[in-house]
């Protein structure tokens, strides 16, 4: 399963197309936009960033 658009690169960051979150390359959680509006500013980015699955 390709879970990225390119065989190689060097990005620092990752942006989901459907929710624009943005992830660091070590899967921690960035950026959520509309953090105040959509979320009442209420997540914890510590517990959101992405699972290592390898």
């Amino acid at each position: 399963m390709q879970v990225c658009r390119a065989d190689e690169g060097n990005a620092t960051t990752f942006t989901c197309p459907y929710h624009a979150w943005t992830y660091r390359s070590s899967g921690d959680l960035l950026n959520v936009p509309n953090l105040e509006d959509a979320y009442f500013g209420d997540l914890d980015r510590s517990q959101l960033g992405l699972t290592p699955v390898a």
